[in-house]
């Protein structure tokens, strides 16, 4: 008999739920999503918004998907990822299409608009 390997997939949908768990909304709305962690789940996204690769990884959209369950989780998180994403310039470096293509294809469900000029305060 061969080895048997758990599949990729299943993997990350593993990741997801563990984040989610962690991640609750009793816990979240206590404290500010932390900026690193936010840049560090949307790393893998690099070459899709900066080498204009034609679709994001399965990584990406991973790590995207868990920061919206994180986002909708508390008005703070939304609110300072909004100030992460702007202050290190990262909106502001990609262009409007690329962000729709990668809300669409990464099926994020997030109650914001992602846009270069989004008003942060309005959390």
């Amino acid at each position: 008999m061969g080895k048997k390997t758990i599949p990729d997939s299943f993997i990350r949908w593993m990741g997801m739920v563990v984040l989610a768990l962690v991640v609750s909304p009793g816990i979240a709305t206590k404290s500010a999503f932390d900026c690193r962690t936010l840049l560090g789940l949307l790393a893998p996204c690099q070459p899709f918004f900066f080498s204009h690769t034609r679709s994001p990884s399965p990584d990406c959209c991973v790590g995207a998907q868990a920061l919206g369950i994180i986002l909708e989780s508390s008005e703070p998180n939304m609110k300072s990822s909004c100030y992460c994403l702007k202050g290190a310039g990262r909106l502001h470096a990609v262009p409007p299409p690329v962000v729709n293509q990668f809300v669409s294809s990464c099926n994020i469900h997030i109650n914001m608009t992602i846009d270069r000029n989004f008003n942060c305060s309005i959390f």
